[in-house]
């Protein structure tokens, strides 16, 4: 009874663990975000409403988010309690929601986009055009451990809010698609090495209305 059990666990393992890295490693670098990578990330074939950092629940079901168990202090691998945060508006729970971060890059300490985020942008463009009839879109700009929690949730907003003025400007996506929204360094992509250049990154949420 007792092998009979371990091979069914061995099993189940081979089947969850490759679904739960592609989950988890759902970021594309600029040179890869082509519009058939984007449009496959972004599909709700792909599934994976749950945040990168939901530690617990609110009895609604929403994540109530926190600073990644990172001290406010910014000393990498400290480990604290959670404070919720409360100065960011929730991505409320839709009927379905899909969820692609990419590496984007600007230019130092700054919002403004380089000419290849400019590049990548162009594929995402074209899918939330493909999406607009039926799915509205979250722009969250996200940040690494280095600074101030203040000083890293300024340069989120500014980042998410100058991909989403690009989606306007330059393929004249309607405004009330897009929704930009800072996230300093409270869900770290790679929580191992909190200061890797894939926390560094802009994610994309799309909600079916």
């Amino acid at each position: 009874m007792r092998i009979r059990t371990i091979f069914v666990l061995f099993a189940l393992n081979i089947l969850i663990f490759p679904i739960a890295i592609a989950q988890e490693n759902k970021l594309l670098r600029e040179n890869e975000a082509t519009f058939e990578r984007v449009d496959e990330g972004l599909s709700f074939r792909n599934n994976n409403s749950s945040s990168e950092n939901c530690q617990k629940k609110h009895s609604d079901g929403e994540c109530i988010r926190t600073r990644g168990g990172i001290n406010t202090q910014s000393e990498v691998g400290t480990r604290i309690m959670n404070p919720e945060l409360n100065d960011q508006p929730p991505v409320s729970a839709s009927k379905n929601t899909a969820r692609l971060s990419i590496l984007l890059t600007f230019e130092t300490n700054s919002a403004e986009l380089t000419n290849n985020a400019k590049q990548a942008l162009n594929s995402i463009a074209l899918t939330i055009n493909k999406y607009a009839a039926d799915s509205d879109f979250v722009i969250e700009g996200h940040a690494d451990v280095r600074g101030t929690y203040e000083l890293n949730q300024h340069l989120s907003e500014a980042r998410a809010e100058s991909v989403r003025n690009f989606l306007i400007r330059t393929h004249g996506i309607d405004p009330n698609l897009l929704r930009a929204i800072g996230k300093s360094y409270t869900e770290l992509f790679n929580k191992e090495n909190p200061t890797a250049p894939e926390n560094r990154r802009v994610a994309f949420i799309r909600k079916e209305r």
